[in-house]
């Protein structure tokens, strides 16, 4: 008996902590909605689970160099070298920029990801 006890504490406690991940998702996302230009962090995770999102900064380069880019999202608070190289080749592409009124952090949270991101690509 103590075991299903202690198993159902357990099953009550994981769905609270799910409840409430899920409101604070729900709020991080009104917030940036407000700050965002017409991206909101559910349009940024639909890209990602179709597999278009291409994730840092490294990687965007590489997407850039290749034309396999079609429109690149910077952070607010990207360091300045690395927003002028990915200016720099976006330029010669012809691509659209979107510099992005979140910070790297909330960049990361919008993405669903567990560290930050400076620089997001979207593929062709």
């Amino acid at each position: 008996m103590a075991i299903s006890e202690a198993s159902e504490q357990n099953n009550e406690s994981k769905t609270k902590q799910q409840d409430l991940s899920e409101e604070f998702e729900e709020e991080l996302d009104l917030e940036l909605e407000e700050e965002s230009k017409g991206l909101t962090p559910k349009e940024l995770r639909s890209l990602d689970k179709q597999g278009l999102l291409v994730i840092g900064t490294n990687s965007v380069l590489k997407g850039l160099k290749t034309s396999k880019l079609s429109k690149v999202l910077i952070a607010k608070n990207c360091p300045e070298i690395v927003k002028n190289r990915i200016l720099q080749y976006a330029k010669l592409q012809e691509l659209e920029v979107i510099e992005l009124e979140w910070d790297n952090e909330a960049l990361g949270s919008a993405c669903r990801k567990p560290f930050t991101i400076n620089v997001v690509g979207v593929k062709k």
